[in-house]
């Protein structure tokens, strides 16, 4: 019996639609390996070469790859629609996707504010790096996703619900007293020990392009340690095991906390600003709760973008 996986088959679908194994692995947030392990464990089952390579490297379809690309499209097609199917059967149910801030920050006022006009509404909320979201609501896992990362997907509509800044936080105690008083910035203080979140994180995406614009490799800092938990780092530096470069909002968000300062990274907030957006997928038939909880959220957010304007030079 031919035992072929569903993600074989999209991993299969997507390097013949990108024209290469590189580019299907970013457009599926994927290890190049495991878009290699896929195929290799797909034309083993079959028993047959789908692709072939040229001198430059380049990838062509074999005859038996283009018949076995055509099936495999009606194939995902079909089961896509059967996981359609049974989310739509849940009408009243929003499975939403969310990386930390917006988890944190952005959606308990969503949900509160569309539950008062909706009491109906029930809601499930995953969490997970802005990777993830991504992938699990192209796999129809999830109905909507909020995130911080700006990696554009083809299959989906990107919504501007927020904007933050990345800030700097230490332990409260001298010689950072001192420095805050000072007025002094959070740049200043990047050779000292820091904490970092995991690398699929949307918020260490916009530190790493921060370090890179500044000039600072990440090899020239003591990083003495990764956690994949915004409010465990938070906690750690309070204890003083390292400074960490973190979301302004979910700093403001966070209950009262007296053992961190706070210090801006730059004098113009504009340079470490980011943003968040609310993901759909232009391929879901959404029921009309689901489109009013979309169309609440577009109004709602926009009234706060427009009061943000000011604070973030935009």
């Amino acid at each position: 019996m031919i035992s072929i996986t569903i993600k074989q088959l999209e991993v299969f679908v997507a390097i013949v639609e990108a024209g290469s194994f590189t580019r299907a692995a970013n457009r599926l947030y994927m290890a190049q390996s495991t878009i290699s392990g896929h195929i290799q464990s797909l034309e083993k089952e079959l028993g047959v070469t789908l692709f072939r390579r040229d001198s430059k490297r380049n990838i062509q379809l074999t005859e038996i790859g283009r018949r076995i690309y055509d099936n495999a499209v009606v194939i995902i097609d079909n089961c896509h629609a059967l996981a359609d199917e049974i989310l739509i059967d849940k009408r009243n149910e929003l499975i939403i996707g969310a990386s930390t801030v917006p988890a944190a920050c952005i959606l308990p006022f969503l949900i509160s504010g569309f539950s008062h006009y909706y009491p109906e509404a029930r809601f499930t909320v995953r969490r997970g790096d802005s990777g993830e979201m991504h992938q699990l609501l192209a796999e129809h896992e999830i109905h909507l996703a909020f995130v911080g990362s700006n990696v554009k997907h083809h299959s989906f509509q990107y919504d501007k619900v927020a904007n933050d800044a990345m800030v700097l936080i230490t332990p409260a105690r001298e010689p950072y007293l001192s420095y805050k008083k000072q007025g002094v910035y959070g740049r200043e203080f990047l050779t000292h020990p820091l904490l970092f979140r995991e690398a699929g994180s949307g918020s260490q995406k916009v530190i790493d392009d921060y370090l890179t614009k500044i000039g600072i490799e990440k090899n020239e800092l003591n990083v003495v340690g990764r956690f994949e938990n915004s409010q465990s780092i938070i906690n750690m530096v309070g204890k003083g095991v390292g400074l960490a470069m973190i979301s302004q909002m979910l700093v403001e968000n966070t209950r009262p906390v007296d053992d961190i300062l706070v210090f801006p990274l730059e004098k113009d907030i504009h340079e470490v600003s980011r943003s968040y957006h609310m993901l759909s997928n232009k391929k879901f038939d959404y029921p009309d709760l689901h489109k009013a909880f979309i169309s609440y959220v577009r109004r709602t957010c926009k009234y706060r973008l427009e009061q943000d304007k000011e604070k973030f030079n935009l």
